[in-house]
């Protein structure tokens, strides 16, 4: 694509912040924030243009962290196998190791009546279709998780027994009641009520020798008896479920008695806990998209999960070197598209924009970190769908496009879903040549 000559026309310019991110979160340093300054009233030769050139294309995601012994990896442990006829098929298996919870008493003589999985519901991250029957497989781990290593989306563990396995159709919304015989008087029943939550029934035979074997007394042995469960969908729908592992309620729930007294013992999800993600663009709609930079000028493709970004070329911002700029930003607005039948999915919460460092990794930009640590993401850099249709997001970049100008940096961005890590949501947006919404580079500057 050629470069488009500037549109220049005067305007008014209002309270400008100038920001800067790395997905590491880096801190900024005092020359990324030259520029930040605060321009009130009239700006005496400022210019606008929204005609820059862009080039954009989808492009696969790289494998995303989703365990890490230092910090907490997930806010909402994605599952599910999700068809979408957009952005193809995306799956996601939950991978966990379970911990004593307290000191567990003496089992020699317990009489196990029952054991259930219990995983309560993270609905914040649910997505798609979610009021249909879903199918769940609880594994044992064939080998051991490392509760000191760190862990991307793309590793998957080696299963051996089947655990139990149940259809089910989730209700969020409504808390479970479960019956217990009293433990002072078995003949009478407590009603106890939890939060939302699935519960999948245990192998009894697993659960009784589990229970008389000698692990109560640490982790490790435990762990090396027991190395921990793999939770998968057993079939493909239209939707994807998410738990919150963390609960105090979560975990593996052994039911015994020990003469007349009945009670329970929970091992917890703790140690090593994360999700594997796997996307299969067979068929859909994006998949003669990708890589695609002539077919990336009408349509673009943004998914989380480990799913596709988008990467975008700013070529000639050294045109404006020798110019005082305002503010910078890049205006993206949400399209439809026959596939989704007339009823495109809720646009995606927060999005942001990276580069690539000298290593090639991609972290944030500086304007991201410049929003981030002032916890002021949405308000300083922006990324957040606009409030009614059609979804347009603008994304502050002023920071790193004056790096840009001096050649400081790549003329390459990358635009990808915050979080990530825990969101299977996806859109469509239109790209720099869409006939109704293209995407725009909106410059204010003052030509010196």
């Amino acid at each position: 694509m050629t470069v488009k000559p500037f549109g220049m026309k005067q305007t008014l310019v209002s309270i400008v912040l100038f920001l800067s991110l790395t997905l590491a979160f880096q801190a900024c340093n005092k020359a990324s924030l030259v520029g930040y300054d605060l321009f009130a009233g009239d700006q005496i030769g400022t210019e606008f243009t929204d005609t820059m050139t862009i080039t954009a294309l989808t492009e696969l995601g790289d494998s995303v962290r989703t365990y890490s012994p230092s910090v907490t990896a997930l806010n909402a442990f994605l599952w599910g196998d999700y068809y979408d006829p957009v952005v193809g098929r995306a799956k996601s298996v939950i991978h966990a190791q379970l911990r004593l919870n307290g000191t567990a008493p003496d089992f020699s003589t317990a009489v196990l009546d029952s054991a259930v999985l219990v995983l309560p519901y993270d609905t914040t991250a649910f997505y798609g279709r979610t009021n249909q029957t879903f199918g769940m497989q609880v594994y044992s781990l064939q080998e051991g998780m490392n509760a000191d290593s760190t862990y991307y989306s793309d590793t998957l563990f080696g299963v051996s027994q089947l655990l139990g396995i149940k259809y089910f159709e989730p209700v969020p919304d409504q808390n479970v009641m479960v019956l217990r015989p009293n433990k002072d008087n078995p003949d009478e029943l407590d009603t106890l009520f939890f939060s939302a939550q699935a519960r999948i029934p245990v192998d009894y035979d697993f659960a009784n020798s589990l229970l008389h074997a000698d692990v109560f007394d640490q982790d490790t042995a435990l762990q090396s008896y027991f190395p921990g469960v793999q939770i998968s969908p057993s079939f493909t729908n239209d939707g994807m479920l998410a738990f919150d592992l963390n609960s105090s309620e979560a975990g593996l729930i052994l039911y015994y008695h020990i003469d007349t007294i009945y009670n329970s013992y929970r091992l917890s999800f703790g140690g090593a806990r994360m999700t594997s993600f796997l996307h299969d663009y067979s068929g859909s709609l994006v998949e003669s998209y990708l890589n695609d930079s002539i077919k990336g000028e009408e349509y673009l493709f943004l998914q989380g999960m480990q799913g596709t970004r988008l990467k975008l070329n700013i070529p000639y911002a050294e045109t404006l070197r020798d110019s005082l700029i305002n503010r910078v930003s890049l205006e993206m607005t949400v399209v439809p598209v026959p596939e989704d039948g007339g009823m495109a999915p809720p646009p995606i919460d927060q999005v942001v924009l990276s580069r690539r460092n000298e290593d090639g990794q991609l972290v944030v930009i500086d304007d991201v970190v410049f929003g981030l640590e002032r916890n002021a993401l949405s308000s300083l850099f922006g990324g957040v769908p606009s409030e009614t249709e059609p979804y347009t997001y603008e994304l502050n970049l002023t920071s790193h496009f004056m790096q840009m100008r001096r050649g400081e940096v790549p003329t390459e961005i990358y635009v990808t879903v915050l979080f990530r890590n825990s969101s299977a949501a996806r859109m469509v947006l239109g790209g720099p040549s869409h006939p109704d919404y293209p995407m725009k580079l909106k410059v204010y500057y003052t030509p010196l």
